[in-house]
């Protein structure tokens, strides 16, 4: 596979792991878990579902992008395999920081005038 192929799996890999990390801790910090509307249903399982499609299909697309190939060219079906897989990776989160946002929009007098509020938000 080409190199930009391989420099694109890696930063779609980095973007579902950042993902997954920014979700991990919204749940988990007790500052953030307080003001983070989204973390209860319906939202909570838009992020969930997202968090797992989005590294699996990163790392579907890490192996194609790094997987051996019989002949030098790679045909264009692996190609557009990988190109679906790196789409699917960023739909998956822009889904769920879309759903993201129409929580906190929602439910400003959650977040709004508490510094781990403005701190979610940005």
């Amino acid at each position: 596979m080409p190199k930009h192929y391989k420099v694109n799996a890696c930063l779609t890999l980095v973007l579902a792991v950042v993902f997954y990390l920014f979700w991990q801790v919204c749940k988990q910090q007790p500052a953030l878990a307080q003001v983070a509307t989204f973390t209860e249903d319906p939202y909570d399982a838009v992020g969930s579902f997202a968090t797992q499609f989005a590294l699996f299909t990163a790392l579907l697309t890490m192996i194609r992008a790094f997987r051996p190939y019989q002949s030098v060219e790679v045909g264009v079906g692996q190609q557009v395999l990988f190109t679906r897989g790196a789409y699917f990776t960023c739909l998956a989160v822009a889904v769920t920081l879309g759903a993201d946002v129409v929580a906190m929009l929602r439910y400003p007098s959650v977040w709004i005038g508490s510094t781990a509020g403005y701190a979610l938000a940005a």
